[in-house]
């Protein structure tokens, strides 16, 4: 039981760590949908 207590810590970091990336990714591809509409409508208009 030690053990696992001792590593669930490390766990509950990792999984934070993964879910700030995959927002920050999130993040980022909405940024450059947004460049890309913006161009698309320039050219389009």
């Amino acid at each position: 039981m030690k053990d696992l207590k001792k590593e669930y810590p490390v766990l509950e970091k990792d999984e934070y760590h993964r879910r700030m990336k995959s927002k920050n990714q999130g993040l980022i591809l909405d940024s450059i949908n947004g460049v890309l509409n913006f161009i698309l409508k320039i050219i389009f208009r």
